[in-house]
């Protein structure tokens, strides 16, 4: 099975990123789902410069 891959796209003249995970298969989803944990966002950790 494959693993979810975390991306991150940075921009250095304004010191801001995103970091965005691929999408998750039917796999991945039914071992999430198995315990109750949820899916991770798809998303996150946007940081911009002040």
């Amino acid at each position: 099975m494959a693993e979810i891959s975390l991306g991150r796209c940075a921009e250095r003249q304004t010191d801001s990123h995103v970091a965005q995970r691929s999408a998750t298969t039917a796999g991945q989803k039914s071992i999430l789902t198995a315990p109750g944990l949820a899916e991770p966002p798809k998303d996150f950790d946007f940081t911009t410069s002040t």
